[in-house]
């Protein structure tokens, strides 16, 4: 089907974070795993229509793009401003693809995003949400770990979590609260739940003191996340939360639309300390898909 039957030249705008991470990362799983040309030539097509999206005055691509005409733009709704998790997220396929077709003008495309970020970096290592593609810089927009947000910068940006880590009552659930201008709101979307899991790897990089507090914070962060999920009638998380004093966490949105973050920190985090109650958290958390979610042809989401 894949050879025959999967047709890109589509008069259709396509999200190119989205495209890249589920169509072109796809595609190149399949060719790691099966060897078969194919899904190669496949996952180069795509990536060769989603390329003009970079074509911006400083690299910061367009987060939609024309799968046939290859027009680029953003969507109306971010103002013209490009998407930080968007743009700062594509490295890895990009990169992939580079290396294995030996053709270096993917890894040069997105390369040249963390470049242009690295000139306006901010001292406290916090971007916004949202990234101007003609000037690199960001618009004065809300601070967040989760829905939309992304050794020097990865060191900068650690300070910036930690003045954003706050604690629950009465129970302490550490979280990472949400900044906008110099307030900030406690609030932590599930989406945020990468965060242990990045800290986790990030820690074994650091002398033992520092790579214990990194570590400490991810397994606690960690708790946070699982005790998302715990803390409905399905066992299943919620989109976000807030924290009121004296209240721990209440479910913002209530919908679940099978995220991957928790778990996948669980994974790491039990691999890196050998801990066996992160992989029973995160079993607990496939059977809850399971029971609520599992329907015939695949899995759904709840609202």
């Amino acid at each position: 089907w894949v050879a025959n039957s999967l047709d890109f030249n589509k008069d259709y705008d396509a999200s190119v974070f989205e495209t890249t991470i589920r169509v072109v990362g796809g595609l190149l799983s399949a060719y790691d795993l099966s060897r078969d040309n194919v899904f190669l030539e496949k996952a180069r097509d795509i990536a060769d229509r989603l390329l003009p999206a970079w074509d911006t005055t400083t690299g910061i691509p367009y987060n939609v793009i024309n799968l046939a005409r290859g027009n680029a733009h953003n969507p109306g709704w971010a103002g013209g401003q490009s998407i930080l998790a968007d743009s700062g997220t594509e490295q890895l396929e990009f990169i992939a693809l580079s290396q294995r077709t030996g053709d270096p003008k993917y890894q040069e495309k997105v390369e040249k995003v963390i470049v242009a970020l690295n000139k306006t970096f901010p001292a406290d290592g916090l971007l916004p949400i949202y990234i101007n593609p003609d000037t690199a810089t960001g618009s004065y927009s809300t601070i967040t770990f989760g829905a939309m947000g992304d050794r020097e910068m990865w060191e900068t940006s650690m300070k910036g979590l930690l003045s954003l880590i706050r604690r629950s009552t009465p129970s302490s659930f550490a979280y990472i609260c949400e900044k906008n201008g110099d307030s900030l709101t406690d609030k932590m979307d599930e989406l945020a739940c990468f965060a242990p899991g990045m800290l986790a790897l990030g820690s074994s990089d650091y002398g033992p003191d520092e790579a214990k507090k990194f570590l400490s914070l991810a397994e606690e962060l960690a708790w946070t996340c699982y005790s998302f999920y715990q803390s409905t009638p399905t066992k299943l998380a919620g989109e976000n939360y807030f924290f009121n004093p004296g209240q721990d966490m209440t479910v913002g949105t209530s919908w679940n639309i099978l995220r991957p973050e928790t778990v996948e920190s669980l994974f790491y985090l039990w691999r890196l300390t050998g801990n066996k109650t992160y992989q029973e958290w995160g079993w607990n958390i496939f059977q809850a898909f399971e029971k609520n979610s599992r329907i015939e042809s695949g899995y759904v989401g709840l609202k």
